[in-house]
């Protein structure tokens, strides 16, 4: 077989990125999932929102809000809040 070692770096990096790309996946889903089964369908419409915000450790940050927020209206306050803050960095 042949070997090419330079194709290691790429395999690696494809690696991370498709982790990196799954663990996104989950945490907005799990957001979503949250945020639906206290507030109802409606919650979905945040999910492009969601899905724009790159940071894990925002998106981490989310999940802990959409357990505990009083509704719908102060998650979005929530989640404005944060994007601003990433826009601000």
């Amino acid at each position: 077989m042949l070997e090419l070692p330079f194709l290691d770096k790429f395999k690696e990096e494809w690696k991370r990125e498709a982790a990196h790309k799954a663990t996104h996946e989950n945490q907005v889903r799990n957001i979503v999932d949250v945020l639906t089964a206290r507030f109802g369908a409606r919650a979905s419409s945040l999910r492009s929102k969601l899905a724009a915000i790159d940071d894990e450790e925002t998106l981490g940050r989310l999940v802990k809000v959409a357990a505990v927020c009083e509704s719908l209206k102060d998650f979005r306050t929530h989640l404005r809040d944060q994007a601003d803050k990433i826009g601000k960095s």
